[in-house]
């Protein structure tokens, strides 16, 4: 696994052409830090989808804000 983080105030589209390459031999992963990028999801498994429900729930006016917003 390859996990590939961004440097300050850029967002996972800084790696696109590199995590292609890598892609090719690893599993990889990018994401947008908070307030970075256009990913606004929030996704949880098992306990992490409570934690991410109790989140969202607190965060609730700071991510309608957002725009594009989805709990999964």
């Amino acid at each position: 696994m390859v996990v590939f983080e961004s440097g300050l105030g850029e967002d996972a589209t800084t790696w696109n052409t590199v995590e292609r390459q890598v892609g090719r031999f690893a599993n990889t992963v990018s994401y947008d830090r908070a307030g970075l990028g256009h990913h606004s999801f929030w996704l949880g498994h098992s306990l992490g989808g409570t934690i991410v429900r109790v989140c969202a729930h607190s965060s609730r006016s700071k991510l309608q804000d957002a725009g594009d917003v989805g709990l999964i």
